[in-house]
Parts: structure tokens; sequence; C-alpha cells
């Protein structure tokens, strides 16, 4: 063979090579998407079967009027938080931020536990909406079980953004053993950090055992909300879960319980 015909085997050689890596280079990333695709897909059917399970654990509730998961309302990931917290503390002292489905889960829960609270306070500021979750509630058999408060938004000295007037007033001497924070409303530009004041204004009523959750956890105001509470009450650890809209469960340290793994 001659040089130049060495030479001319030679650089088919190394374009053959150059092609056959060229391939396996686009082979693997196509097998890391297909990868990234089918861990998704699989992630999404674990969230449904979870959806799925925690559907069929409320519906040993036997609600008499439907009660609906999702919108606005928690979804099924915080129902299934607090059907754990409530089965595992069983609280004697309750109060809501944000009334709705969680007012009757809770509620009927607790009736089906065998164990009604003490107290339980369902707050909103708008009357239309705590009209609706007084009729569900009356709907299901539980409107006597809470107590509903309407409480205006008002300003609040040192807060950019207003947040429930009368809330100190409607607890009164009690001692909180679960604080559910589903509002106010922050999905508009703007009040993302509506629900700040929740923990500030209602730690001096907390329960030595108490537990805070904080809905629509995985949303940036709520993200920055959480940041904020924990560096300013470090005898608080929290436990996120992820899954749906996002849930954080605040437990006082050397408390254990408090989210279901």
């Amino acid at each position: 063979m001659t040089a130049a015909a060495l030479l001319l085997v030679l650089a088919a050689t190394w374009a053959i090579l150059g092609l056959l890596v060229l391939l396996a280079v686009k082979l693997r990333a196509r097998f890391q998407r297909l990868d990234r695709q089918v861990a998704a897909v699989l992630s999404r059917l674990d969230e449904r079967s979870l959806e799925i399970q925690t559907a069929g654990a409320l519906a040993h509730l036997r609600f008499r009027f439907p009660v609906f998961l999702g919108g606005p309302s928690i979804d099924a990931y915080h129902a299934r938080q607090l059907l754990f917290v409530l089965q595992e503390r069983k609280p004697r002292t309750i109060l809501e931020l944000g009334s709705g489905a969680s007012t009757v889960i809770v509620a009927r829960a607790l009736q089906v536990l065998g164990c009604p609270p003490d107290l339980h306070i369902a707050v909103d500021h708008d009357v239309r909406f705590l009209r609706n979750t007084v009729q569900l509630a009356r709907a299901n058999g539980v409107d006597r079980l809470v107590r509903f408060e309407h409480c205006p938004l008002a300003p609040l000295p040192g807060y950019p953004l207003p947040w429930y007037a009368n809330v100190s007033e409607a607890i009164g001497r009690s001692r909180i053993d679960l604080v559910i924070v589903d509002g106010p409303p922050a999905s508009e530009p703007g009040t993302e950090r509506s629900r700040e004041p929740a923990l500030p204004m209602v730690r001096k009523f907390l329960a030595e055992d108490a537990v805070v959750i904080l809905d629509d956890a995985n949303r940036a105001g709520e993200g920055q909300i959480l940041e904020s509470w924990l560096r300013d009450y470090p005898e608080f650890s929290v436990t996120r879960i992820r899954e749906g809209k996002g849930v954080a469960v605040l437990t006082l340290r050397g408390n254990p319980g408090g989210a279901a793994s």
C-alpha cells in the first residue's frame, strides 16, 4: 500500500470514528432527555397516586355534602398532613386564618376521632366566602363545632400589607394547639407576603407543643415568609412537603411529630 493510500485509509477511519463519537454523544443526550421525561412522568404518577389515596381517606369521613380540594382551597397533600396532625395531636384549640374546605375537614375528622376541640376558630375577611363555609359546615353537620369570625383586613403597624383585624380578641385567653395559615389571599402581584404577620401575631398564644401549618409553601412569597419566621423564631423547626402547592409544618423544637413521611 502506498503512502497516499494509507493516508486515505487513516482519514476515512478517523472520519468514521468521528461520526461514531458524534452519534454516541447525540444518543446519550437523547437518552438523558428520555430519562428525565420518564422520571417526570413517574413523579406525576406518584403524586396522582397520593391524591387518590387522600381522596379515599377523606371518603371515610362520610361527608354529607362534597368537600372539594384544589383551586383556592387546600389541596390533597395539605389535607393529608392535616389528617396526620389531627390523628396524632388531637388539638384542643384550633385557629384557622382563612376558612374553607379545611374548616369542614378539621371539624369532621375530630368528630370522627371522638375528640371535638374545645375551641375551633375559623377566621375570614370575606363575608361571602365565610358564609359559604358556614353553609358547607352546616350541610355536613359540623357548623356548631366551629366559631366563625369575620375579621376584615386592616392596616397593621410594621407591615406593608393589611392583615386580619381583631384576631387577638377572637383568641382571647386561649392557648392555641394548631394554627392553619391559608389567608389572607396572596396570589395577586404585590400581595405575596400578606401572610407574614401570622406567626408574629399568634406566637404569644401558642401552646408549648403547638403546630403551625403554612399552605402554598411552594410559592416564592411563602418561601420568603418561612425564611423570615425561622430566622426570627429559631425555636421552631420545619418539615416541607413539596408535592402540590406545598405545605410547611412548623413545630417547636424538641416536640416530635408534625408531618407525615
